[in-house]
Formats: C-alpha cells, structure tokens, sequence
C-alpha cells in the first residue's frame, strides 16, 4: 500500500507540473483538474483564481465528476483564506458544499475525503474533519498533501506536537506545507524554527503571501523589528491589504483563539501599524 501510495503521489505531482506549461491541444476534464492543482501548488493571489477557472471548466465538461468538485472546493477555501476576492466566511459555505456534492459522489476516493477535510476544518468543524482526512490517510499513507493537511488541522486543533511529525513527513515531496510548519512553532513559541521554517517558506515560495506575515511575526518575537517591518513590508508588495486583513480575521478558526492573538503579537512587534 504504501509502494503504491508513493507512486501515485508522485504521478499526481509530475501531471501537475506538466500542465502548467502551455499546451497545444485542449485539454479534458482530467487534465484541468490536474492543471488546477498545479496552480493552487503555487499559493498565490493571481493562481488561486486560475485554478478555480480551471476547475469550472471541469466540472463544466464532466459535471459529476468528484474530483473537480472537490478541486473548486479546494480553490474556493483558498480565495477566502488568502484574501484574494470573497470573505473567509463567505467561501467557507460554498466551499463545504462542494465537498459534501463530491463526497456524494465518490466517498471512496482519497481526494474527495480531503477536500471534505479541509472544508470542514475552515468551518471551524475540527472534531469532524478528522474523519475523512484519517479515512484518507488509509488509503494513501504517504500523500505529501494528505499528510500536511491533517498535521496542519492538528496544530490548529491546538496539537501542534503532534501535527509537525505529519507536515514534515509531506515536505519530502512537497514544499506547500513550509508555512504551516512555521505556523505550527510560532504555536508553540519555538519562534526561532518558526523563523527558520517561514524563511525556507518565502524562499520556495516568494509569492506566499502569509508566509511573510509569518516571518513578520517571527521576527517581532525575536524583537528584529527592522527585518520584520521588511518581511510585512514584502507582503503588502504581493498582496496590499493582507497584513491588516489579518487582524480581522475570526480568531475561532483556531481550537484556541490564543493562538491567534499569539502570531498577531509579533506583528504588532514589529510596530507595524504604528
């Protein structure tokens, strides 16, 4: 299971990677599915809404296709948690609802149970998103994003401990979990591997714009206020309006809302809205 696991994984990955160069033929549902994931891949504000193009287009050719409504699922949670166009709460539902059209479908398959995941996370049901990403975890053990986003959802539930195990084992293959890495030791109060973890982050992904404000925070712990007023500076470069944006942010999207208040704590460290 886990030969197999690796090697599916690793396809998923390559078929990614390859559809996100320019192809001269069109493309099936299949392939913008594919393609819609190598665009989320990349955590930024322009790609987020790509992939969700690419994932209507999907569902458009094969409209009871779980993957691609699991895929939108996934792209939608990402405009609201990166504040590229609708609220946080305004994706949450919507994109929860997918999932649950998906899972319908196929509650078999690895990704559906996923996507269900991460939706259920964002509405802030975390008891109840273990479910599906403990069923996926069964069938692929070593799925880079199954991985990571279970140890991330543990974290969030407060857990971090016992998420980091989890979001380390996915960076074999991945890079997309670099920022909840950080975010989970900025959890803990370890800020200087959460500084490490967020510099690896804006490294591989410089146009990540949460990862700066987790550098930001880290270096406003560490009371480096000049490099973290750069690092919030870099940000508000990619995304205009994300730092602040996360001082209006529901704390309850953590298990405990302390977390929250801990990473704005650094950023205000850095005496960024003074």
């Amino acid at each position: 299971a886990r030969i197999v696991s690796a090697t599916v994984s690793s396809i998923e990955l390559s078929e990614r990677k390859r559809l996100l160069i320019e192809s001269v033929v069109p493309l099936d549902s299949w392939d913008r599915i594919c393609r819609g994931l190598g665009l989320l891949d990349q955590l930024s504000c322009r790609t987020i809404l790509l992939a969700q193009e690419s994932f209507r287009e999907a569902t458009e050719i094969s409209p009871n296709n779980a993957r691609a409504l699991a895929g939108l699922s996934q792209a939608i949670l990402q405009e609201g948690m990166c504040h590229v166009g609708r609220t946080r709460e305004e994706t949450y539902w919507e994109a929860l609802g997918l999932a649950h059209r998906a899972y319908a479908l196929d509650h078999h398959d690895p990704f559906v149970n996923l996507s269900l995941g991460k939706a259920l996370h964002r509405a802030e049901r975390f008891e109840e998103a273990l479910e599906p990403l403990q069923r996926a975890l069964a069938v692929v053990p070593d799925n880079p994003d199954v991985c990571g986003t279970l140890g991330n959802l543990l974290s969030f539930m407060g857990q971090p401990e016992k998420g980091i195990p989890l979001i380390q084992s996915s960076l074999k293959s991945t890079y997309a979990f670099l920022a909840p890495m950080a975010r989970s030791y900025l959890q803990m109060g370890d800020h200087n591997e959460a500084r490490v973890w967020s510099e690896k982050a804006v490294a591989t992904q410089p146009d990540n714009s949460w990862a700066y404000v987790l550098l930001g925070s880290a270096l406003g712990h560490l009371g480096e206020k000049g490099e973290a007023y750069l690092a919030l500076h870099k940000c508000e470069e990619i995304h205009s309006g994300r730092v602040i944006a996360e001082f209006e942010a529901l704390p309850t999207q953590y298990g405990n809302p302390h977390d929250h208040d801990h990473v704005l704590a650094g950023v205000e460290h850095s005496d960024w809205r003074h």
